[in-house]
């Protein structure tokens, strides 16, 4: 499972680019992948089922979790309130944490 989250689109690659000329739907159909895949691995780590493909319950599920970045579910609520250039450097951030749980390690 893992494995099979790992990997970013090029869409994702490409989200400066996005910003950059307005293609807002765009980027946000983008952001919204990457925090499918993220909350995927993180229900890897933490060795836990996907019950159903939304996520649904998803911010009392997340809350029972030990292995997740600090103020992981406040973050994610934040992506959906922070201005878009904020929101897409926090996932940025989140990502790369959620990637180090992924290998093993804690974050910095």
């Amino acid at each position: 499972m893992i494995a099979r989250f790992s990997k970013l689109s090029n869409t994702w690659n490409h989200r400066d680019a996005l910003f950059q000329r307005g293609d807002w739907f765009v980027l946000r159909q983008a952001m919204g992948d990457v925090q499918r895949q993220m909350l995927a691995l993180v229900y890897a780590v933490n060795g836990r089922y996907v019950e159903h493909p939304y996520f649904k319950w998803n911010s009392l599920i997340i809350k029972e979790m030990t292995r997740k970045p600090d103020g992981f579910e406040e973050r994610l609520a934040s992506l959906y309130t922070l201005p878009l250039q904020e929101a897409v450097r926090e996932l940025e951030c989140l990502w790369s944490e959620v990637e180090q749980l992924t290998r093993g390690g804690a974050y910095e």
